[in-house]
């Protein structure tokens, strides 16, 4: 079990401080986010393009999230997506605060403290010091028009593997729902043997899981419920894969976005290989009952 973006109920979302809190509450590790600045720099960071429709319902708590994306005014000349910014700019302008304790509505107010946003290389830092982080799932928030970022994000990720060879022995991961921008990973990495740490798994959003993961050779799997899904159009996805894996088409099925207690419920008794959520502690509890009765 992962804490999704860390753990999100107390603290800012992709930084040290929900990382750490998520696997101190028992998660094995930790999902995070990735983007690439126009400088060549991955950072922690879920909304590449401040303006995309998921970007702008964040910036509004749609999640009934504590800690709020701080993005620059619609009028700024640096409201732009990461990868048009460089690290300076995007540290200075970008980030999180925290919603007013009072105000429970979806325009809530704000802190004045900005929480800065992390970066790959201080993530890994953190992560070669914490045994038990022993899987780290990175998503990547690249699309099909940044593809001559990819380079730059796997050098990135070499580099953390070099400064941090405990890093080597841990589980990582890449995912992406994006075709485009899995076969560029997915070639980039057959052709560097020092990345052979890192296992490239396709994400999914949308239904087809079973044959797409066929034609793309891919033998593990991750499965998410967004707002845009009912969980019975999932629920048929995941069930599907497991009876993959049963046939042996495939290794692993993971799955996110699973956050109430009736789901979760129903994926630990599914079997599945990993849940990425930010209910950790009552995954854990469920994790260990299910446990216990087998």
């Amino acid at each position: 079990m992962l804490g999704h973006r860390g753990d999100t109920s107390t603290a800012a979302e992709n930084t040290l401080l929900a990382c750490q809190h998520a696997v101190q509450r028992g998660a094995h590790g930790v999902e995070v986010d990735v983007c690439v600045t126009r400088d060549g720099h991955v950072v922690l960071w879920h909304d590449r393009d401040p303006d995309d429709a998921v970007a702008l319902a964040r910036q509004t708590a749609m999640e009934g999230q504590r800690y709020v994306p701080r993005v620059p005014d619609r009028d700024s000349e640096l409201r732009r997506p990461v990868s048009e910014l460089s690290l300076e700019q995007l540290r200075e302008n970008y980030g999180y605060y925290e919603r007013s304790e009072a105000a429970l509505d979806l325009i809530g107010a704000e802190s004045d403290e900005k929480i800065e946003l992390t970066t790959l290389a201080e993530l890994a830092e953190w992560a070669a010091r914490e045994q038990n982080a022993q899987t780290l799932v990175f998503d990547v928030k690249l699309v099909e028009r940044e593809l001559q970022l990819v380079p730059a994000l796997l050098a990135g990720m070499l580099e953390i593997c070099r400064e941090h060879t405990e890093l080597r022995s841990r589980r990582l991961l890449l995912l992406s729902p994006h075709a485009e921008v899995h076969a560029a990973l997915r070639a980039a990495l057959a052709a560097d043997a020092d990345l052979a740490c890192f296992k490239l798994v396709p994400d999914f959003e949308r239904g087809g899981v079973v044959e797409t993961a066929r034609k793309l050779a891919a033998r593990d799997v991750s499965i998410g419920l967004t707002p845009l899904r009912l969980w019975a159009e999932v629920r048929r996805d995941v069930l599907s894969a497991l009876r993959a894996r049963l046939r042996g088409a495939l290794d692993s099925v993971t799955v996110w976005g699973i956050e109430d207690e009736e789901t979760l419920v129903e994926v630990v008794r599914f079997g599945v290989d990993g849940i990425i959520t930010s209910k950790i502690e009552l995954a854990r509890r469920l994790l260990s009952a299910h446990a216990r009765q087998h």
